[in-house]
């Protein structure tokens, strides 16, 4: 049970650092297209729209895994999951189609992906 309530808090910690990731990669391509890309985010969720590809990126916290579930324009909804690091700090690392990734870099290919046609 002890290990379950540490996993969901780190869950919830890395799925804020994805999000806010994502709105910094958002806010980088907007300084050089303008306001090309639309965030909206609450508590659980997170959607981002490139006007011009008029692609949708819907990612949604699912606290009773936990994991993230995620629909992209033109894809089969995925999910992105968590894996515990048993070290001496418990934490956690995501996993996207099964490749261990960064928060940065998770955010950087997701938002290329709404970009492309």
């Amino acid at each position: 049970m002890e290990e379950q309530n540490i996993d969901r808090s780190l869950a919830t910690a890395k799925w804020q650092n994805l999000c806010d990731e994502i709105q910094s990669e958002c806010r980088s391509v907007n300084s050089v297209a303008g306001q090309r890309i639309t965030v909206e985010r609450t508590p659980l969720t997170l959607a981002v729209k490139d006007t011009k590809t008029r692609k949708l990126l819907l990612l949604s916290y699912q606290e009773a895994g936990p994991c993230i579930s995620y629909l992209e324009s033109g894809r089969a909804d995925s999910n992105i999951n968590f894996r515990v690091e048993h070290t001496s700090f418990p934490s956690l690392t995501l996993m996207h189609s099964g490749i261990p990734k960064l928060p940065r870099d998770l955010a950087v290919s997701l938002v290329i992906g709404l970009s492309r046609f």
